[in-house]
């Protein structure tokens, strides 16, 4: 039988090998990755701007990008400015974004397609 050293031994020899052989693939991924989480940056900026243009959803295949219409209001310009005025309507504002969302799994586990 192995004395406890030794077989302490053999496994930093192993993790050392396997710490070598992973690191240079561990690499290509990381890089990899960054650059498909650029590229997915640059396809979600595209989407926003195309569906605030025609202010509407749009449903992919597995992902739907959900317009959005909110509206706020300029609570400064309305203080002491009272309900009876209909000019307040000129402090409101209206803003627009888009969400991109998974779509839901049907009750087979599968992302409803749209055609």
């Amino acid at each position: 039988m192995a004395s406890t050293s030794k077989l302490l031994n053999q496994l930093a020899e192993i993790r050392a090998e396997i710490e070598r052989v992973s690191a240079p693939l561990l690499a290509k991924i990381e890089e990899r990755t960054v650059e498909l989480k650029m590229e997915a940056e640059a396809l979600e900026e595209q989407i926003r701007e195309n569906v605030l243009k025609i202010k509407t959803s749009v449903r992919g295949k597995s992902l739907i990008a959900v317009h959005m219409n909110r509206v706020s209001w300029d609570t400064r310009g309305l203080e002491g400015y009272g309900a009876a005025h209909p000019e307040i309507l000129g402090f409101r504002k209206e803003s627009q974004s888009v969400q991109i969302r998974r779509k839901p799994l049907d009750g087979n586990g599968k992302t409803g397609e749209v055609a």
